[in-house]
C-alpha cells in the first residue's frame, strides 16, 4: 500500500469513527483533508456525499460529488447523479449546467427529463416543468416521481387525469414509492372536484406508507413530555451564555401551516435570504448529543460558553455557506420545536416565528401530501390529530421558557392582512416591513418542498375551510385531537 493510499484509508475511518462520535467539527476537518489530498476513493466519494450532507457542509459534499463525475463525464448516469446533489444543494444553474452537456439522446431520457423538471419546478418555472414531466411520461408511462410531480403542478388536463386513472390500475408491488402514485391520484381527482375519490386515494397512499413508516404515539408524546418536564426557564437561565453573535430567523409549525409561504415572503426583503429545509440546526448541534435538559447540561458542563459559542458560529458558517450571500438566513427546517432548547441557547439573537394554521384545514393538508421522508404520523388521520395537539403542547411550553423571542402568527390572518401581520414580524426580528413582502408571487427563492406551486402563486383564501370538502372522513382525526385535551 503506497503513503497515499494508508493515507486516504487514515482520513476515511478518523472521519467515520468521528461521525459515529458525533464530533461534527472533527468529522469536517478529516472530510476536508480527504478532498484536498485529492484522495482516490472513486465510487466510494458517494458515501463522503453522504456523511457531509447530515454534517450541513454544502461546499465539501458539492466537492465529493464533483469527484465522482469528473472522472467519467460522458456517463450519462453519473452526470444525472452529480445534477441531482447539485439540485438538491440548491444549485440549481450548475445541475442544468452539467445535464446541458449531455447529447441529445441522453438528454430526452426519462431520468434526465425528469430531473429537468424538478429544478425546473423549485425555480417557479411552471411550464418548462409541465413539459419535461410530461416528457418523463411519454417514454416511461409509469414514472411514479413524475407523475406526482405533475399532479402537484396545479390542475392537469382531463387526459393525463384518465392516463393517471388507468396507469394505478395496471398490477404493480405496493412498496413505498407507490404511495407516491396514489398521492398523485388524490391530488388530480381533488382538482378535478371529486372529492370522495381523492379521499380515497390519499387513504389508500397512507395505507401503504404506514406499512414502511411506523409511527408510535407513545414514542412521539414521551419525547415531548421529557422536553416539557425538564428544559424549565430556570434551567436555561443557569446555563453558560453563548457569545455568537449570529442572528438568524426561524420559522416554526407544522408541515403545511404556511412556513413556506412565510419563507417566502420573507425572503423578499433585501437582507433576507431563505435557506429552506436545510437541518442545519441539527448538524450544528451535533456535539450537544441530544436535545434534551440532561444533554444540554452534559454539555454545558464539558464545554461551557465555549462550546455554545462554537455551535452558534458553526450554524451560522453553514448557514453563509448554503446562501453565498451576507444576508440573515431564514430557516424553516422540519420539527424545530423537539430542538428548540439548545438551539435558542446558542443563538440568542435568533428570533423565532410560529405560524399556525386551523387545525382541521391544516391535518387534511398533511393527509393529502406525500412526504418523501420521515414525518410516518402523516399517513392516518388519528395520528394526525395525535401529533397535532402534542406539538400544540410543546410550544406552549416553549412559549413560556422564550417568552420574547417567539412570536405567534395565524396563517389566516396572513393570507387576509399581510401587511398587518408581517409589520409585526418585521419588529419582532428587528427589521423595516418593505412592501415587497406582501406578494409572495415575485420570490426568487427555490422551493424544494411540498408547497413548490402554491407559494409562488401570491395571495389566495382558497385554501382555507378545504376540511370541510371531505365531510365525515375528517372525524378520525377530529377525535384524537379533542382527545389529547
Amino acid at each position: 500500500m503506497t503513503d497515499q493510499a494508508s493515507r486516504t484509508k487514515q482520513l476515511a475511518n478518523s472521519l467515520l469513527t468521528k461521525f459515529k462520535a458525533r464530533d461534527r467539527d472533527g468529522a469536517a476537518a478529516d472530510m476536508a483533508a480527504l478532498l484536498d489530498a485529492d484522495s482516490s476513493l472513486g465510487p466510494a466519494w458517494r458515501n463522503v456525499v453522504k456523511l457531509a450532507m447530515p454534517l450541513g457542509e454544502t461546499s465539501l459534499a458539492l466537492v465529493a460529488a464533483e469527484r465522482i463525475y469528473r472522472d467519467n463525464p460522458g456517463d450519462a448516469g453519473l452526470a444525472v447523479e452529480y445534477a441531482g446533489t447539485l439540485a438538491q444543494m440548491g444549485q440549481h444553474e450548475r445541475a442544468q449546467a452539467v445535464l446541458n452537456k449531455l447529447g441529445d439522446d441522453a438528454k430526452n431520457t426519462a431520468p434526465v427529463q425528469n430531473l429537468l423538471g424538478v429544478i425546473a419546478a423549485e425555480r417557479g418555472e411552471f411550464d418548462a416543468a409541465r413539459r419535461h414531466l410530461e416528457a418523463t411520461l411519454e417514454s416511461r408511462p409509469g414514472a411514479r416521481s413524475a407523475w406526482f410531480a405533475l399532479a402537484s403542478l396545479g390542475p392537469v388536463s382531463e387526459a393525463l387525469r384518465e392516463r393517471l386513472e388507468r396507469e394505478v390500475q395496471k398490477p404493480m408491488a405496493e412498496d413505498e414509492p407507490a404511495a407516491s402514485l396514489y398521492y398523485a391520484l388524490g391530488k388530480a381527482r381533488d382538482d378535478a372536484g371529486d372529492y370522495e375519490g381523492a379521499f380515497n386515494a390519499y387513504r389508500k397512499a397512507g395505507g401503504i406508507l404506514q406499512i414502511y413508516r411506523a409511527h408510535d404515539r407513545r414514542v412521539d408524546a414521551a419525547g415531548a413530555d421529557v422536553l416539557m418536564r425538564d428544559t424549565t426557564a430556570e434551567l436555561m437561565d443557569d446555563l453558560a451564555l453563548s457569545a455568537s453573535t449570529a442572528d438568524p430567523i426561524f420559522i416554526l409549525g407544522l408541515p403545511r401551516s404556511g412556513t413556506t409561504l412565510l419563507t417566502q415572503m420573507l425572503s423578499r426583503h433585501p437582507r433576507l435570504g431563505a435557506l429552506g429545509e436545510v437541518n442545519f440546526a441539527q448538524a450544528a448541534l451535533m456535539p450537544v448529543k441530544g436535545f434534551d435538559a440532561q444533554a444540554m447540561t452534559a454539555f454545558d458542563t464539558d464545554q461551557g460558553s465555549e462550546g455554545w459559542t462554537r455551535v452558534g458560529d458553526t450554524y451560522r458558517r453553514l448557514a453563509a455557506d448554503r446562501l453565498g450571500a451576507p444576508l440573515r438566513s431564514v430557516d424553516k427546517s422540519l420539527s424545530l420545536s423537539r430542538l428548540l432548547g439548545p438551539l435558542a441557547q446558542a443563538l440568542p439573537r435568533a428570533r423565532f416565528i410560529h405560524i399556525q394554521r386551523d387545525a382541521g384545514d391544516n391535518a387534511m393538508s398533511c393527509f393529502r401530501t406525500y412526504f418523501a421522508q420521515g414525518l410516518p404520523w402523516t399517513a392516518a388521520l388519528g395520528d394526525i390529530g395525535h401529533h397535532f395537539r402534542t406539538e400544540e403542547k410543546l410550544m406552549a411550553h416553549w412559549k413560556a421558557v422564550l417568552p420574547n423571542r417567539i412570536l405567534t402568527i395565524s396563517y389566516e390572518e396572513l393570507v387576509s392582512a399581510p401587511e398587518s401581520v408581517l409589520t409585526r414580524v418585521a419588529d419582532h426580528i428587528g427589521e423595516a416591513y418593505v412592501p415587497e413582502m406582501a406578494d409572495p408571487s415575485g420570490a426568487t427563492a427555490t422551493v424544494n418542498t411540498a408547497s413548490v406551486f402554491q407559494s409562488r402563486q401570491g395571495l389566495n383564501r382558497g385554501s382555507i375551510g378545504i376540511h370541510e370538502r371531505y365531510g365525515a372522513h375528517t372525524k378520525a382525526f377530529f377525535d384524537a385531537y379533542a382527545a389529547e385535551r
